[in-house]
């Protein structure tokens, strides 16, 4: 709360500068969108960067072991956002009431 009202007292105490410096973000900013539309091909930017995103999380897999206790429906969550992902049951590995050392050695 205190850094609220720090903020507030900042800017009441320097509403010009604190508006002039937004300003001058906002014309750098459209200065910045106007150079990019001018000089760089921006057609089809939005779908190769989604490609390339999805070309990034089919490189990237997460591999997890997951505790002989761990509940399935958090598992089978996990399983719905990532379609990436690994994963082993402890028990299914041999792993089967070792403690957490012993599992991580």
């Amino acid at each position: 709360m205190r850094e609220i009202y720090a903020a507030l007292a900042f800017y009441l105490d320097r509403t010009e500068y604190v508006e002039d410096y937004l300003k001058k973000q906002k014309t750098e900013t459209q200065e910045t969108v106007k150079f990019i539309e001018q000089n760089l091909p921006t057609e089809n930017l939005r779908a190769s960067i989604r490609a390339r995103q999805r070309e990034l999380q089919n490189r990237q897999k997460l591999r997890l072991l997951f505790d002989e206790n761990f509940n399935q429906r958090i598992v089978r969550g996990l399983q719905l956002e990532l379609p990436n992902l690994e994963f082993e049951i402890a028990q299914k590995c041999g792993l089967e009431g070792k403690s957490d050392p012993e599992v991580l050695d």
